[in-house]
């Protein structure tokens, strides 16, 4: 089963599965489109994640859920520490996969961008984690909402709701000034470009408006670097409280969240290959010249989602097939 409050234990089972149709499909997509295992950045990420929380719930069964989240918490403290990767400074990420350099870097992907994403995206597996782990303790706080008086009622999730959307303005107000700030600086940037181009002049060289790519780019590094690997679990907590704050918000479900969650590996993987184009920086033309960009795009969308849905189908009766074999 599944981990839960109670402790039980990771289904070694399930993890073998899960392990076999993350890596089956981005090792035949790597050995059909030239590329290595590692370019694919998401699937030694959720790998490592996967057999770290296994480590974790089986080893640290004995441990209360609280523990372990704290463990949790202090794996990823430590990965987020450096974000902006700088040498003088340690690094614990880079400490800790340095053992497996050969196999997190190729020739068209460094092992700093391994370390990046690694530190990027810290925070997101915290969050399914303590979501997992609390989420008994999580529901009778939410149902004893239901307890009080309707004005009671009311007045909470107005709080509550008060609190998240400040929350995701604050959250917003950082990118906002991140980018204001990266525009101020674009223009030194630019100055630089002939002499010493820096990643952003070479990935905007061809921009129609290379000031506000050059901004943009710089932006973003700035912002990925010293506040998305702490600021990120804003909006995702904002999402969570909103998400379950009536019986009714919690009683439905999505569709197409669900459908799309469950083929996110094949959407991340065959996102290169079947829907963006020029280096990730265009959508695929599939219709004739002089079709809007909007009609190309939506019909590239179709074709990629169904591309995804096969993709998961034959991947998930693969795996199903092979395990029922053991």
């Amino acid at each position: 089963g599944r981990p839960g409050g109670g402790g039980e234990a990771l289904s070694l089972k399930y993890l073998i599965g899960m392990l076999l149709r993350l890596n089956l499909l981005t090792l035949l997509l790597a050995f059909a489109m030239g590329r290595e295992w590692c370019d694919y950045y998401f699937t030694p990420l959720v790998t490592a994640w996967s057999l770290f929380f296994y480590l974790l719930h089986t080893l640290g069964s004995g441990l209360a859920p609280w523990a372990r989240l704290a463990v949790a918490a202090l794996v990823a403290a430590a990965l987020s520490y450096n974000a902006a990767r700088d040498p003088a400074k340690f690094s614990f990420a880079k400490m800790a996969f340095s053992p497996m350099r050969s196999m997190l870097e190729s020739p068209t992907t460094p092992f700093e961008t391994f370390l990046f994403r690694a530190q990027l995206d810290s925070v997101s597996p915290l969050i399914g984690a303590a979501v997992a782990l609390l989420h008994p303790a999580l529901s009778r706080q939410l149902r004893h909402i239901e307890w009080h008086a309707q004005p009671a009622k009311m007045m909470i999730r107005g709080v509550l709701s008060t609190f998240a959307i400040a929350a995701f303005i604050y959250w917003a107000s950082l990118v906002h000034g991140a980018t204001a700030t990266a525009g101020e600086e674009a223009a030194a940037e630019i100055s630089k470009c002939t002499d010493s181009p820096s990643d952003a002049c070479k990935r905007c060289s061809n921009a129609s408006d290379q000031h506000g790519c050059i901004a943009a780019r710089m932006a973003q590094e700035q912002y990925n670097s010293s506040m998305h690997n702490v600021f990120a679990l804003i909006p995702i907590l904002v999402f969570l409280l909103l998400r379950n704050l009536t019986p009714g918000l919690r009683a439905k479900t999505s569709y197409t969240l669900g459908f799309l969650g469950r083929r996110s590996l094949e959407l991340y993987a065959l996102q290169y290959h079947v829907f963006l184009a020029d280096n990730a920086k265009g959508v695929l033309v599939v219709m004739p010249d002089g079709t809007p960009p909007f009609i190309n795009a939506a019909m590239t969308a179709v074709g990629f989602l169904a591309a995804a849905d096969v993709a998961h189908r034959c991947s998930t009766a693969l795996i199903d097939g092979l395990l029922r074999t053991f």
